[in-house]
């Protein structure tokens, strides 16, 4: 199975671009310790900072991901709303991109 560092175990803190130049060595430790240090700019988070040493397995990570809604795992299926073609004039959009290809 695959190892991923993780992004988001532990409790978060947000950090400005100046404050952490002037304490690097405070919010590289908390990394190291299990924080992630957001790095904001303008009050906006820009990157993150996180300790090397957490890893999990890929499924581990997935799986947290799709409970926080980040992302949708395949085979759950979704109410999709019911197709419904769009009328349009003139020949099917569908004839034109094949005749494009020729």
């Amino acid at each position: 199975m695959f190892d991923v560092v993780t992004f988001r175990k532990g409790p978060a803190m947000n950090v400005g671009i100046r404050e952490l130049k002037a304490r690097l060595s405070h919010y590289v430790e908390s990394a190291h310790r299990g924080e992630v240090v957001i790095i904001t700019r303008q009050g906006k988070p820009v990157a993150r900072l996180v300790g090397e040493h957490k890893k999990t397995r890929l499924a581990d990570e997935l799986a947290a991901l799709a409970a926080e809604g980040v992302v949708t795992l395949p085979g759950i299926q979704h109410r999709h709303r019911h197709w419904v073609p769009i009328q349009t004039k003139g020949r099917p959009v569908s004839e034109m991109v094949l005749e494009d290809r020729r």
